[in-house]
């Protein structure tokens, strides 16, 4: 059987580099591709100065430069005004631009660069089949020109796009979310008087992005509407473009053209014993803000240390790779977030939207001291690239002082370590509270961070929000729960253990698990010294109990708070047993609008006032009314559990009709 020290599934431009990089290194590396050739289609376009600086490590970032189009300088328009301008020629940089190169010159770069790694063979035309642990080591299983044939490999790191076979053999899980917005981009021949600058058309009527290519081409990215469909893509585009700039491109041949629809995907881990993911196999954003192929390339880079560091040092691989996937899905969230802030901003339509977006571009955005700030932050310089330094020790949680170094981005900027203590509250990527509960990703991390902030007062704050009446409502649902003796309990959301306390008072012969996404909450669960209870930290979308294990599920104020309703519900059914029961407590709202609406003010203004008076931020607990705004009403939430598989035996309404308690049974 051959071998190898990695192999690598996908030769897109972040397996190319990793496999330039282990090979700098003299790691035996063997890169495969299903296609048989490169990509022709000119793809991402925009490489960032902090991408530069990595290529610069494998010696190739002059031959990007001098194969580029630097573009140092990007207008903003509205409604056929110049907002403003954003200079990159400005920013502390080696590389005081960023680059304009088609994905496929990028692939052609790279992969001349491996002519220099003796040790690394690129093999197009073979398709991975399967894979498995076998000892030390991965097998493959390859379907090639000559046949069938199996690669032994001391790790394997999918590459393979958003659609990666590694990640599904792998099966590791990921969350997914698909925007609204459609668009549709297409490149053309230069023929304006734009120059060798980006621009950013707005208006009231949708958005147009026009960036500049090398071989005076230029590409046009046009929001479309929804039912638009792909044969349409070149008169769409011509129209749009010619009603939302004034520039007309009839006449003109598109080189290149595709729709697309903007997807928002993040693997729970990245990796699965000695099976790795990168680049789009492990995350996917928007493509707005061109972010998405540089984050792929920072993947390699720390993988490319990390796999150096456990091939040749013998540490301890499942460490290395949990930062590794710690310090990525870090990274990620902050450019998907970016990315997703650009798109937002971007798709606003109607006059009102337009004059606002202009107001706030204009006056705020375009103003000191934010406007000094856009170059560095557009360029991705200030998202930080922790690297594995000196000080990493073999073994060290991940997480504790003195595990993590920064790296420089350049010689004059040093980016800030993003591994926090206590994640603050209000969130640092410009969306809004709602934007956030919309997407699965975004609501679970807002939840992390909400609950670690409140943990201290949780106890009182839900006494205060319930005039007293918290306690007695959790023992109601507790005594509504079967008689048995020696029954498997799970308290989802367990918070600081309040459910949990009662469950295992109700039934001390039985096993009780309290479960919770956050560990301050599951600190203070634990400092109750509970017999006979086990607390974990776990996601209710994703539990680790065996299928139709458990005989009661619980939850307090749980399905409200859960990333995705659909995915909570569904693993409630997998782990109970036939016959099983669930019993939930949370606030509920009526089917009727005028009532729902009265009860959603009513929530937020008492929720408000006390985060005022504990935390002195509204927003606190007024986050309870949001969630609320977007949870099925009672009619709509007893049809999901149904259709889910769990059948609803009582129901009882509290303080008004504002809380329900809700026992179900699993079909």
């Amino acid at each position: 059987m051959e071998t190898c020290d990695v192999l690598i599934v996908g030769a897109g431009p972040t397996g190319l580099l990793l496999a330039n990089k282990l090979g700098r290194r003299g790691m035996a590396c063997i890169v495969i591709d299903a296609e048989a050739h490169p990509p022709t289609q000119s793809l991402a376009i925009g490489i960032m100065p902090p991408s530069l600086e990595i290529l610069r490590g494998i010696d190739l970032d002059r031959e990007f430069v001098r194969q580029g189009l630097p573009v140092t300088r990007g207008y903003v328009h509205e409604e056929g005004r110049v907002l403003g301008c954003v200079r990159f020629e400005s920013i502390r940089s080696r590389y005081p631009f960023v680059l304009s190169l088609p994905q496929r010159a990028t692939i052609r770069i790279l992969e001349d660069g491996l002519d220099s790694r003796p040790q690394v063979e690129l093999r197009r035309g073979v398709r991975l089949l399967d894979c498995r642990e076998q000892g030390d080591r991965v097998v493959a299983t390859l379907a090639t020109r000559e046949g069938i044939k199996e690669i032994g490999a001391g790790y394997l790191v999918g590459c393979d796009g958003h659609r990666s076979s590694v990640r599904a053999l792998a099966k590791i899980p990921a969350v997914t979310h698909r925007y609204r917005p459609r668009f549709a981009m297409a490149d053309f021949p230069d023929r304006t008087d734009l120059g060798p600058e980006g621009h950013l058309f707005f208006s009231s009527r949708g958005s147009v992005e026009s960036f500049p290519m090398p071989g005076n081409l230029r590409r046009w990215i046009v929001l479309v509407e929804e039912s638009h469909r792909s044969e349409q893509d070149i008169d769409v585009i011509r129209m749009h473009v010619h009603d939302r700039t004034g520039y007309d491109l009839s006449g003109q041949e598109a080189l290149w053209h595709s729709p697309f629809t903007p997807k928002w995907l993040l693997c729970t881990r990245f990796h699965q014993d000695r099976i790795l993911l990168a680049g789009d196999a492990a995350h996917v954003m928007s493509p707005i803000g061109g972010q998405g192929m540089n984050t792929g390339f920072a993947d390699a880079e720390l993988l490319s240390e990390v796999l150096a560091r456990v091939h040749r040092l013998g540490e301890s691989a499942d460490a290395h790779f949990r930062v590794y996937t710690e310090i990525r899905r870090r990274a990620f969230r902050t450019a998907a977030a970016r990315a997703a802030r650009g798109m937002w901003l971007g798709t606003r339509t109607g006059r009102l939207a337009s004059r606002t977006r202009a107001w706030f571009i204009r006056e705020v955005l375009l103003r000191p001291p934010i406007k000094q700030r856009l170059a560095p932050y557009f360029a991705m310089l200030t998202i930080p690239r922790p690297a594995l330094g000196p000080r990493y020790v073999r073994g060290r949680p991940l997480g504790q002082a003195g595990s993590l170094e920064v790296r420089k981005m350049t010689p004059l900027t040093t980016a800030a370590s993003n591994v926090e203590t206590v994640p603050p509250l209000r969130p640092r990527n410009g969306l809004s509270l709602d934007e956030h509960l919309r997407v699965p990703e975004l609501k679970r991390a807002y939840n992390e961070r909400l609950f670690t902030r409140v943990a201290g007062k949780y106890g009182f704050v839900t006494s205060a929000l319930s005039l007293g009446r918290d306690q007695a409502w959790k023992k109601r649902l507790v005594s509504a729960l079967p008689e048995t003796t020696h029954p498997v309990c799970v308290d989802l959301a367990c918070g600081t253990g309040d459910i949990t306390a009662l469950l295992a008072e109700r039934y001390p012969a039985g096993q009780v698990h309290g479960v919770d996404l956050t560990p301050a909450m599951l600190e203070l669960a634990r400092s109750r010294c509970l017999a006979g209870v086990e607390f974990s930290r776990q996601d209710m979308c994703r539990l680790s109990f065996r299928d139709e294990s458990v005989d009661i599920v619980t939850g307090g104020y749980a399905l409200r708070n859960a990333p995705d309703l659909q995915d909570a519900l569904a693993e409630i059914r997998r782990i109970l047993k036939p016959g099983g029961t669930a019993a939930f407590l949370d606030f509920s709202k009526p089917a009727a609008t005028v009532p729902g609406a009265l009860g959603y003010l009513v929530l937020k203004g008492w929720g408000s006032f006390w985060g005022l008076v504990l935390h002195r931020n509204p927003e606190v607990y007024a986050y309870i009314a949001e969630t609320l705004r977007r949870y099925p009403d009672r009619v709509a939430l007893h049809r999901i559990f149904g259709k889910t598989g769990l059948e609803v035996v009582s129901s009882h309404l509290l303080y008004l009709g504002m809380l329900e308690v809700v026992l179900l049974r699993k079909e």
